[in-house]
Formats: C-alpha cells, structure tokens, sequence
C-alpha cells in the first residue's frame, strides 16, 4: 500500500513538473514572438523610411506579417498546441499593455518635451532620414500647434529612435499618443518569461518566479512604466542580452539555440538604437562573452570555426542595427556631424550632466560620485536647482521623505530603492563567498562568468558620464540577483542548501520591501493622476462643444507635446500666448485651459 501511495506521489510530481515546464516553455514562445514582432517594426520601419515611406499602420500589419512567418519557421518542429498558445499569450499581453496604457498619463519633463513630439511628428509622416527635425516642426503640417524651444529639435534630430518608431507605430493604429508607452510594460513581460525559463532549470519554480519579478519589476523600470522614458527599457535589454548570451553559452538543442540567438539579435538591436549608452553596454557585455567563448573553443581546438560564426553573427547584427534602423541617427550624424555620437560628443557637444548632477559632484571623480549616490539619502538634488548636496547614511535606515522621491521617473541619489545599499553590501559579501566556493571546487566555467561580469561593470561605471544616476547603470541592480542566485541554485549538500535558502529568503525579503515601495507608490500616483486628468478632459470637451474651441496656454515653450492629447480627444483648441490670471484658468498635465465662460 505504502509503495503504491509512493508511486502515485512520484507520479504526480512528474505531472506537475511537465506542465510547469510547458508552460515556461509556452511563456519564453510568447516573449520571443512579442521582441521579434518589436524588432520588426523597427526593421521594417528602417527600410521604409529609407523608401521614403514614413510611418503608418501599414508598419504594424507587415511587422505582424513577418512575426508569423518568423514564428512559424522558428517552431516549425515545436507542437501545434504550443505555439497557438504562445500567440494567444503574446496578444493578451500585448493589448493588455496598449489598454492600460491608453488609461494612464505621462506628465513627466522629459515626456511631454521630446519624447512625444518625436512620436507625435512620427505618426504624422516626419521621414527622420530626409527631414529635418526642427524645419518639421516649424512648419508643423498636421496645424496641431507644436512649437521649438531650441532644444527639442536638437535631441529628436539626433538621438537613437527606437522607442519613438515603436511608439508612434502604435500610435498610427490606437489614436492616442499615451498608448506609444507601452513598449515598457510589454519588455517587462519579456524579460520575466525568459528569466523564469532560465532560472526553473537552475533551482526550484518558487525561486524563479521571485527572481524574475525582481528583475522585471526593478527599480528603474518601476518608475518608468507609465511615461515615455526609456532607461528602463535600456535596463531590461542589458538583461535580455545576458539571458541570451548566457543560454547560448550552455548546452542546448538546435532549436533553442536558434531562438536565443533571435534573442540576442533583436536585443542588440533595440539596444543601440534606444540610447548611445545602448551602443556601450551592447558592445561591453557581448565583448564579455565573446572573449569566454574564443576560450573554451582554444581549449576544444575548435577557434578558427567559432571565430568565424561569432564575428559574422556580430558583423550582420550590428551593421543592420546602425546601417538601417539605425541610419537617421549614427550615420546621419556622421555625414552632417562628423560624429556618429553627436550631440553627446564631438565639436559643439552638449553637456547633459553637469547642471543635471549635484554641484558637489563636479570636482570628484566617478568612483567617489558611485559612492555617495549608492550610499545617500535619496534625493533629487542637482546643480540646476539648488547647492545643497548629498548626505550619507547608514544603510537599512530610512530618512524621512525618501520615498516620496520614487514618484520622479529618473531619481538621481539613491535611485535603486531606500534599502538597495544594504542589499547591495550583502549581495557583494555573498558573491564573494561563492567565489572563493567556486576557486576551492574549481568550478572555473561558473568563476570565470561571475568575475568577468563584475569586472565589465566596475569597468563601465568608470568610463560611463553620470555612473552615479542609478538609471543610466541598471546592471548594477544585478549584482543583488546574482547573489541570490548563487544561493537558492541546487545544493548537493543538504546542511549547505539550508543556510544558503535561508539567507537567499532574507535577501528576497529585503529587496521585495525595497522594490514593492517603488511600485506601489508609483501605480497609486499614477492611477490617481490618471482619473484628475480625465475629469480635466472632460471638462474641456464641454467647454468645447459650448463654445466650438477651448482657449489654451502651455506652462512652458518646450511642452507642445501636450496638444497632441487634446487632438487625440477631438478638442479644437486655440493656444494663446500668456495666462490672465490663474482664476480664470485651470492647470492640467503641463497646460492651462481657460474656464468656460
């Protein structure tokens, strides 16, 4: 009887565990369909520009084409069910993060001054290969009432475009500029399915699930879920890349490797084409794993066969990346610039970190501003603004008012979380540990990962301008995920795998306090928002349909983008130049609207 129950037991478990893995397999489909579908858009946008074709819903009907087709090809040995399933999945996410982002507002600086004009003047047929910015602006052809401040044209004429092209792909289709900020939610859904798949093989699903949601729903995209800023889609892109370069460099059948090379592909190419930091950290970590797989390949006298793959991989990804979807930015900036990274560098560069970073910051070197900001109270204080400069404290204590910071999408002191530099000296403690673990075991495949991981970062947070603003060195939030990683990873031991699940579940603790403050503070600030914006708009159309148009003025030049949600909502309004008075108007996401009479 006993042997029975035993076996029935057995049995269920096998059961259970085969459908986790179908589904985790399912997941990782679905996640691959939604990046190829993104990179898609930028391709196929690429060559249309380059056509002289602009953007149109046309884009997302060839991408949705090519998607399939790739789909299809790439799971052509994988069961019916499967891919049927992972398309669903792919489409439920994917209107899940156009809806809500249609029901939410980016009131954000940077938001409502050059990343939606440039998504606005996208849907509205500006050809970034053969138009200038600031002529488009100027004559302004869709007579919505966009202004120039002088700097807008500047970073929409020369910085990468990938989340503007995407954005204003979509927006062709929805009609609401709000839904173009999607692109975030929808690589958080990416980056949680391939986290779990590759974590479920390494430690148990409860684990798994944990660690991906921290990594998904980490600090700097918390805080950037529901505006048009891009770090953390940047972050999340770094991570897919090391997702991609990691599996590859483990055993796997053909058709998994096929998939994580599309993975890395596509992550490369997003990455460049999203910031110039992008270009950096793409060539940084794929330079990390290349030089350890030209290694094991000496060691397997196999060099001169992968040297060869690897470098035509490279030189085909990177050349499509800034040939053609990159071409309205690297090589228009070289032609007219002689500087493919213009306006960063290059003669008359601009300068975007001085005024933005603390006025004590200008005399220390970046090591020391790494410091200060890790171990800081958080805060947002910045040279343009005010002397007062970062203070110090000691770490798992909270100072009040800290988090009242989390609600600005790029919190410059202390940007990873009030709590982040306690986890930070545990996570750092842990994988010391386990590399002395791993020289004693010499277990050199798994060191030489984890040493040249760390070795890349501390690298590029002293070659990288501004390496103390949390958002633009989302790498550094790994070094907490690699720490519990090493620790909840199956132990042979069992006294071992017992103090390590431990330690594993306090440093989740800490870090699950930490990032849930973030974004619950944020999804309420933003849900709120939300519903005072709506009341406004509503409002306004009744003063509209009153008195056939609504009287405007905006805050500030350099926020026109705005009167792209007013036409999404049919208003006709008239934008004048100055307030009366502040009785006689009302103040709504960057604008004024002027009382119904």
């Amino acid at each position: 009887m006993k042997e029975e129950c035993s076996k029935s037991l057995i049995k269920c478990r096998e059961n259970i565990s085969e459908s986790l893995k179908n589904i985790i397999e399912i997941m990782k489909k679905s996640a691959v369909m939604l990046l190829i579908f993104i990179g898609s858009i930028l391709l196929v946008s690429g060559i249309l520009f380059i056509c002289h074709i602009s953007i149109s819903i046309a884009n997302v009907v060839i991408s949705l084409i090519s998607t399939a087709l790739i789909s299809w090809r790439l799971y052509k040995n994988t069961e019916k069910y499967k891919i049927i399933a992972a398309a669903i999945i792919a489409v439920v996410v994917f209107t899940s993060a156009i809806l809500f982002s249609m029901r939410t507002y980016d009131v954000s600086w940077d938001g409502n001054t050059y990343h939606k004009l440039a998504v606005g003047m996208l849907k509205d047929g500006w050809n970034p290969v053969y138009q200038n910015a600031e002529s488009f602006i100027n004559e302004d052809p869709t007579g919505v009432g966009i202004v120039d401040d002088g700097d807008n044209s500047v970073w929409i004429e020369h910085y990468p475009k990938a989340s503007w092209i995407y954005a204003a792909s979509i927006y062709a289709c929805t009609n609401n500029i709000e839904s173009g900020k999607m692109l975030c939610m929808l690589m958080v859904y990416i980056i949680f399915a391939l986290s779990i798949e590759y974590l479920y093989k390494k430690m148990n699903i409860c684990f798994a699930i944990v660690i991906s949601i921290f990594i998904a729903l980490n600090p700097i995209s918390n805080v950037q879920l529901f505006n048009f800023y891009i770090d953390g889609i940047m972050g999340i892109c770094i991570y897919t890349i090391l997702y991609a370069l990691l599996s590859i460099s483990e055993k796997s059948n053909d058709e998994s490797k096929v998939e994580n090379y599309w993975i890395l592909a596509i992550s490369i190419m997003i990455s460049i084409n999203l910031k110039f930091t992008g270009l950096v950290y793409a060539a940084a970590f794929c330079f990390m794993f290349f030089v350890l797989a030209m290694y094991k390949a000496q060691k397997e006298k196999k060099l001169a066969e992968a040297l060869k793959k690897m470098i035509a991989f490279y030189f085909v990804v990177v050349s499509i990346s800034i040939g053609i979807v990159g071409y309205s930015s690297y090589v228009k900036n070289t032609i007219f610039k002689g500087n493919p990274l213009y306006p960063l560098m290059g003669e008359n560069k601009r300068d975007i970190i001085t005024l933005n970073q603390p006025v004590n910051f200008k005399q220390k070197g970046p090591l020391e501003k790494f410091y200060i900001s890790m171990f800081g109270v958080a805060s947002n204080v910045n040279a343009k603004e005010t002397i007062e400069v970062p203070k110090l404290k000691i770490p798992f204590s909270i100072k009040k008012g800290e988090t009242a910071n989390f609600i600005k999408p790029d919190t410059r002191i202390s940007g990873f979380g009030v709590w982040f530099s306690g986890v930070f000296i545990i996570s750092l403690c842990v994988i010391v540990a386990y590399i002395v673990k791993y020289i004693r075991e010499k277990r050199y495949d798994e060191l030489s990962k984890i040493i040249a991981f760390i070795i890349t970062s501390f690298v590029l947070v002293i070659i990288t301008d501004g390496s103390w603003w949390a958002r633009y060195v989302p790498y550094i939030y790994l070094l907490p995920i690699l720490a519990i990683t090493l620790l909840a990873e199956r132990k042979s031991s069992m006294v071992s795998s017992m103090v390590s699940n431990v330690v594993a579940v306090i440093v989740c603790a800490i870090l699950f306090l930490n990032n849930n403050s973030i974004f619950c503070h944020n999804l309420r600030i933003n849900v709120e928002l939300a519903k005072i914006v709506r009341v406004h708009e509503n409002i306004m159309q009744e003063i509209n349909e009153n008195e056939g148009k609504v009287e405007i003025a905006l805050t500030k030049k350099d926020f026109a983008s705005s009167l792209y949600n007013l036409r999404d909502k049919g208003l006709n309004v008239e934008v004048k130049d100055e307030v009366a008075t502040e009785t006689e108007w009302k103040l709504v996401n960057r604008i004024y609207y002027k009382k119904q009479k």
